[in-house]
């Protein structure tokens, strides 16, 4: 398994004040049906986290 360097992992809420997106932490919801990976998350989680590289393909997805 590679390791990936903490500073790398960016949390993609922060971004929410600075510009019109918004998060919706699928993971954290079980019951969800783009929830993949239901016990990835806790369900009290408020913060999606990504690797720097996936933030790019993201935004130019949601635009």
């Amino acid at each position: 398994m590679q390791k990936i360097d903490t500073k790398a992992i960016i949390p993609l809420n922060s971004f929410s004040e600075d510009f019109p997106i918004e998060v919706d932490v699928v993971y954290a919801k079980p019951e969800h049906p783009d929830n993949h990976f239901p016990k990835l998350y806790s369900p009290d989680a408020q913060i999606m986290w990504a690797h720097k590289d996936i933030w790019g393909t993201c935004t130019q997805r949601a635009s």
